[in-house]
């Protein structure tokens, strides 16, 4: 797992033991969990933090691994309680949408130049920018091939790929932002909006561009990944083929590409 997961799965985790000790369960035995202390569970993360369907199902999944890993590889417990749950949370659209707004586009390019480099990775490169923009570095550019390596530690498939820089981004980053003038072993997005030696926080993207949208006053439908699902609907409006895009979107199968542009595009 990447780090983010990880971090992801003990958090929820410790919601449940958190919600475990309220009830006076913490102290009983594993195997006396049933599928009804599951199931009030989900239902009160869901009504507590006003959850959608998706996110509740995420601590489904984590709960019912959970129990799996009790029976499989300690054998305290021969049957997982996490079965039969009903739909729980509410039904919401929580995918980022295409960008259109120019004014967003104008005023980030002005205010902050880096965060707007963020963005044209996203935009042209695919590159998600939680944990693959963050860590890369000046060294993972090729600027004489134009390609971009993304390494198989930051990853999401965990697969080192590598990634056609257009030309458009190219020269942004070579005229404008003059990333080969930096040493290889520096990170490309680091402090004081520069490249350095130092990579951002996990939510330091995130947030400046809420910032920004606050500012603007736009609408929560814009999210920062938003940018390169912008990029997806120009290749679809210009005819890029489902092949092209799964290689482009570095999508292990096309049946993932298919279902990807079908929830956020449409067919077309």
């Amino acid at each position: 797992l990447i780090k983010h997961s990880y971090q992801t799965y003990q958090s929820k985790f410790r919601i449940f033991c958190s919600w475990m000790e309220i009830k006076k369960l913490d102290k009983i035995h594993v195997s006396f969990i049933t599928n009804q202390h599951i199931i009030e569970f989900l239902k009160y993360v869901s009504n507590h933090n006003q959850l959608s369907r998706r996110t509740v199902s995420k601590y489904r999944q984590m709960l019912h691994c959970f129990f799996e890993w009790l029976i499989r590889n300690k054998g305290v417990i021969d049957r997982n309680p996490v079965y039969g749950i009903p739909q729980i949370g509410k039904i919401k659209d929580e995918s980022p949408c295409p960008i259109p707004d120019q004014v967003l586009k104008v005023y980030m390019k002005a205010k902050d130049p880096q965060l707007w480099l963020v963005c044209l990775f996203e935009y042209y490169c695919a590159i998600r920018p939680h944990e693959e923009l963050r860590h890369l570095k000046i060294g993972d550019i090729n600027f004489e091939s134009h390609t971009i390596t993304i390494r198989n530690d930051i990853a999401k498939n965990h697969l080192t790929e590598t990634v056609d820089i257009p030309d458009q981004l190219f020269e942004e980053i070579t005229k404008t932002y003059k990333l080969h003038e930096y040493p290889q072993d520096y990170y490309v997005f680091s402090l004081n909006r520069q490249p350095g030696p130092v990579h951002l926080g996990k939510s330091n993207f995130r947030n400046r561009f809420y910032e920004i949208r606050k500012v603007l006053g736009l609408s929560s439908k814009y999210k920062l990944y938003g940018f390169k699902h912008t990029g997806a609907s120009k290749l679809v409006d210009a005819g890029a083929s489902t092949w092209e895009l799964q290689r482009h979107f570095r999508h292990k199968s096309i049946t993932t590409t298919e279902a990807y542009f079908r929830k956020n595009l449409g067919l077309k």
